[in-house]
């Protein structure tokens, strides 16, 4: 998941085409290009790699996982093919990836704060 953050960091410093100013520059462009593509990588390895983990975690949080990534793999296809629709589909699998982000950190801070079953059983002594 480090890859995937410094892969969006060097989306941001390097965007495909200025909104203002001097015409895109195509170096700047083939380099947001591979950061993006590196990103995505990282990202669907990252939640392989999280998602093969969850020994004995619920069906649907695994299901969950492999939709998303399932998704992240499809979408960049279906930016070729539908080119008019191109920005809209990268909003939508940039939505995925936070979403997952998201309900991931969710579950982990859910997991921390919970009291440990050690915790629990000295607490009901007292």
């Amino acid at each position: 998941m480090r890859v995937y953050a410094l892969a969006l960091v060097f989306l941001v410093l390097l965007p495909e085409s200025p909104w203002e100013g001097p015409a895109p520059n195509e170096t700047v462009a083939s380099l947001h290009t591979v950061a993006g593509a590196s990103g995505a990588v990282a990202f669907i390895l990252g939640v392989a790699a999280i998602s093969a983990s969850r020994i004995g975690a619920p069906l649907a949080i695994r299901t969950y996982d492999w939709l998303v990534i399932a998704a992240l793999a499809v979408i960049p296809q279906l930016m070729l093919l539908a080119v008019e629709y191109d920005g809209l589909l990268q909003r939508l699998m940039v939505s995925l990836g936070y979403v997952w982000l998201v309900a991931e950190s969710t579950r982990v801070i859910r997991r921390v704060r919970a009291p440990s079953p050690r915790h629990a059983v000295e607490s009901e002594r007292t």
